[in-house]
């Protein structure tokens, strides 16, 4: 049993097995399923996504093209206008009392289609004024073609603004950013009303001595301009359910595309953020740009090192771990544990601090390697200081003996990338060693830091003599003069460079990076805000218009235009067998007001002879492609013991 996903939702299933088919049902029946439940006729007709929230970016999607050919209405507009003044101009007589009010059309009809320009220049969001405007520019025109009945050159009916009336509707259905039932709806009233003004003008043109032929006709000029609209309007629910399908095949692929799109970037991040967390940012983009060239292959492979010539580098140890470790479970331990170095990598992130390493209950990080800035050391003393009065909390919580105890150096070293396959940062140097030993020759809850280290303090701290020699012999063999903080004179962040920052876009930054480091809820938050802004996005639109002729809408590339004209049409035979119904119609209306001519009969039959058996060979030969291929595209209401269509 093989499933596939259709477009708008809908699921095909194909039963492949012949022995496993239901009786009553032929091997390779297709099942096409919309959600759980079956569909009605409306929903199999005017079609709906099982989901609101997809169904509500549908129609989104839909407003959104739809209003890019907003234009095509205003331009009908015009037209009627221009038609207008032609005709006018051509009745002399009437033209001095017909100007004021052509002037005042002309004059609204400019005013909108101007805001309308305005509103897509500016790509205003707000659609209420768009549709506003559309639905004023839609009243006026058609309140326009329903007066000009009453003028002189057409006062005896209004027989003459049919024509109009029906293109109006049927430009409804095509270009209108509306829901169907609203533009069935606004047709329909229209047409009534032309019906309700064509009976007055008849009445108040003719007087009470008018004959019963008279009144017959008067019965069957309302009865044709009424199938002339009801063709009108057929034919614009027929373009528009077309247009709805192939819209709602489109807006699946492209989400589709997009929602895959996004994934991807989604994964990307991931790993980004995933290799951010071992590997400095400026290292890591090299390493990405370099990755599949020959800078990576070769017997001799690139080497990610550089020399860093005045950095700080900070040693910090957890004094009383063993004690720790003895009274706690293993588990409460790498709680705490956990607990404490999240807290020191907060610390890190705020004191400009890069973590190199964690070794076991050792802590080391280093200032002024990646992000070089000449108050490295100050900020150093000032995150080995607040590592000192973070650990008080595991005191307090183990009532332990436990302290900190940090030893800080200042000098050049390497700092590279390590390893092939796992991908280590890491610094390099005598000064590192030395540091470390700074840590060891330290005392439990001081910040011990070395000669070169003071040298970048500019009176941020008390100090006093630290012996670090008397406690450590790597010390005491290099003749180091130590210290130890006593006390901050200048608190954080007097005396670094981040004094001078706005307290306002420190905090924006590090909500920021907050965000960030939270990327995987807040790509799950944003998924659908993106693919709202993906397929509403104009500019996309617009790119994938220069691919193909502004005017021929033919493809500019051959062999994409030559598949395209290979693709064949779904919905021939239902489009066919509306014309048939149309035509009936346009046939009905000319029998009920000019005479039933043999010719006329005949000419009708064959033409319906036509189409109908143009409308039954394109329906067998879909029917034909769905039996072979299983497509789901395209729902249909069978007979049983044939292949069903489920929605």
């Amino acid at each position: 049993m093989a499933d596939a996903q259709a477009p708008g939702g809908m699921t095909a299933r194909r039963n492949s097995n012949p022995s496993s088919s239901s009786p009553g049902k032929p091997a390779g029946s297709v099942h096409v399923t919309y959600g759980r439940s079956q569909a009605t006729i409306t929903e199999v007709v005017f079609g709906h996504f099982p989901n609101e929230a997809e169904e509500s970016l549908f129609q989104l999607y839909i407003r959104d093209q739809k209003l890019k050919i907003i234009p095509a209405f205003a331009f009908t507009c015009v037209i009627y206008l221009v038609a207008q003044i032609i005709l006018e101009l051509m009745v002399p007589a009437t033209l001095s009392e017909r100007l004021a009010p052509m002037i005042v059309l002309f004059g609204l009809i400019a005013f909108l289609v101007a805001t309308l320009v305005v509103l897509n220049i500016k790509k205003d969001k707000s659609y209420q004024w768009t549709s506003v405007c559309i639905m004023a520019m839609w009243f006026v025109i058609t309140t326009a073609i329903l007066f000009s009945a009453g003028t002189k050159r057409s006062a005896k009916s209004s027989t003459g603004v049919v024509g109009w009336l029906q293109l109006q509707f049927f430009i409804s259905f095509v270009v209108l950013p509306w829901r169907l039932r609203v533009v069935i709806a606004i047709s329909c009233l229209a047409a009534v009303a032309h019906s309700l003004e064509g009976g007055l003008l008849w009445v108040l043109n003719n007087d009470e001595s008018s004959t019963h032929s008279n009144n017959d006709m008067l019965a069957r000029q309302v009865a044709a301009n009424s199938l002339l609209f009801l063709g009108a309007i057929l034919l614009g629910v027929l373009v528009f359910l077309f247009s709805d399908r192939k819209q709602r095949r489109s807006f699946v692929e492209s989400k589709k595309s997009h929602t895959i799109s996004f994934q991807l970037q989604k994964e990307y991040r991931e790993q980004e953020r995933l290799l951010l967390s071992v590997l400095p940012k400026h290292i890591a983009d090299e390493m990405i740009h370099d990755l599949g060239s020959d800078a990576t292959g070769g017997q001799f492979r690139k080497i990610y090192m550089s020399r860093h010539e005045n950095v700080s580098i900070l040693f910090a140890d957890i004094v009383g771990f063993t004690a720790i470790s003895s009274s706690v479970t293993a588990a409460e331990l790498v709680k705490i544990l956990n607990q404490l170095f999240a807290s020191f990598d907060d610390l890190a992130h705020k004191y400009h601090q890069q973590r190199i390493k964690i070794l076991g209950d050792c802590y080391y990080c280093v200032c002024g390697a990646l992000d070089l800035r000449k108050d490295h050391g100050v900020l150093s003393i000032h995150m080995g200081m607040s590592m000192v009065d973070a650990i008080r909390a595991v005191r307090e919580r183990t009532h332990k003996d436990v302290n900190m105890r940090v030893g800080i150096h200042t000098g050049p070293v390497l700092g590279g990338v390590l390893g092939q396959r796992q991908w280590q940062y890491d610094v390099l140097g005598k000064e590192v060693t030395c540091a470390n030993h700074m840590e060891s020759g330290g005392v439990p809850g001081r910040v011990h830091i070395s000669e070169t280290t003071k040298a970048l303090l500019n009176g941020e701290f008390e100090l006093e003599p630290g012996n670090g020699f008397a406690r450590d012999d790597y010390l005491k063999l290099a003749n180091m003069q130590t210290y130890l903080i006593k006390s901050i004179i200048k608190p954080y962040p007097l005396g670094t460079l981040d004094e001078h920052l706005d307290e306002n876009r420190k905090t924006g930054q590090e909500n920021d990076e907050r965000i960030s480091l939270n990327s995987e809820e807040e790509c799950n938050v944003s998924q659908n805000q993106h693919l709202r802004e993906a397929l509403l996005d104009r500019k996309r639109s617009t790119e994938a218009m220069k691919l193909m002729n502004y005017y021929t809408t033919w493809f500019h590339d051959k062999e994409a235009e030559a598949r395209y004209r290979a693709r064949s049409e779904r919905f021939s035979g239902a489009s066919m067998g509306a014309l048939c119904v149309v035509l009936l119609l346009v046939v009905c209306a000319k029998f009920a007001v000019l005479p039933r001519t043999l010719v006329a009969i005949l000419t009708f039959l064959v033409a319906e002879l036509i189409l109908a058996t143009m409308a039954y060979i394109s329906s067998i030969y879909m029917l034909q492609k769905v039996r072979i291929q299983g497509s789901p595209r395209t729902p249909l209401l069978v007979r049983p013991g044939t292949p069903t269509f489920k929605l």
